[in-house]
């Protein structure tokens, strides 16, 4: 029994001392060609050296000057809802809170050109997020506000019905109903901000507008604010409905 248990041993040994050690087959061409050829080197596994830790890839917004928002936690992309209180700090191209509970939130953002920059600074605010992007298309709405004064909104959504979005402080954005046109997949969506005094103005799609409101003086851009209807060939398998895709920021210092 023991000699069996030795016998087995060493060919494991020895199997093993192979596998480390491989050597070139027995019937190896002989050849003049062959003979002065250095061996390849073997193609041994990357080491990493101890301690070294690797480093996760920084969430950037995509390069170019199209307007972009990123809503970032403990350095990955925020997915879900939430309402967060805290410290609310905002420089040229991100704005931080720190809540009086939970982890720290940073938006990555881009304005649209021609919008002014956000007053930077700090102090005691809010931001209202929605995130819920995915391959079916955007689906986020977040509204940043600073001591009780709205900074920044950004909605990107769709639905079955147009879409009225509270920005607070009595400010709404009220689409329109809208008709399908006959030859087009798209029918624009006629936009309205509304305050809580009822007035309304009319935000025309694609160009900044400044408007009143018993808030303050804010200006809307709605880039997208439409209808899709989607092709009798494609009916059932892509999902229609209203799309709106809108700034808000306060017109001055």
């Amino acid at each position: 029994m023991h000699g069996h248990l030795f016998l087995a041993l060493a060919l494991v040994t020895v199997g093993t001392s192979c596998r480390r050690e491989p050597k070139p087959p027995a019937d190896r061409p002989d050849h003049a060609l062959l003979r002065d050829l250095e061996p390849p080197p073997l193609n041994t596994p990357v080491k990493r050296p101890p301690g070294q830790q690797q480093q996760d890839a920084q969430v950037q917004l995509p390069p170019g000057p199209a307007s972009a928002l990123i809503a970032t936690r403990r350095g990955r992309p925020f997915a879900g809802t939430a309402t967060l209180n805290g410290r609310v700090t905002i420089s040229a191209d991100r704005i931080r809170i720190e809540p009086q509970a939970g982890d720290t939130v940073e938006l990555l953002y881009r304005l649209p050109p021609g919008l002014p920059s956000l007053p930077a600074g700090a102090g005691n605010g809010s931001i209202q997020i929605t995130e819920r992007s995915g391959p079916g298309g955007a689906d986020r709405r977040v509204i940043v506000s600073r001591d009780a004064r709205l900074l920044l909104a950004e909605i990107w959504q769709r639905s079955p019905q147009p879409l009225v979005v509270d920005l607070g402080n009595g400010l709404r954005l009220v689409q329109q109903p809208a008709r399908a046109a006959s030859d087009q997949p798209y029918a624009d969506a006629p936009l309205r901000a509304v305050d809580r005094a009822g007035a309304g103005v009319a935000v025309p799609i694609g160009r900044a507008t400044e408007i009143q409101t018993a808030a303050g003086r804010y200006i809307v851009l709605a880039e997208i604010s439409s209808l899709f209807t989607p092709s009798p060939s494609d009916a059932g398998q892509v999902e229609g409905g209203y799309i709106l895709r809108a700034w808000v920021v306060p017109a001055g210092r």
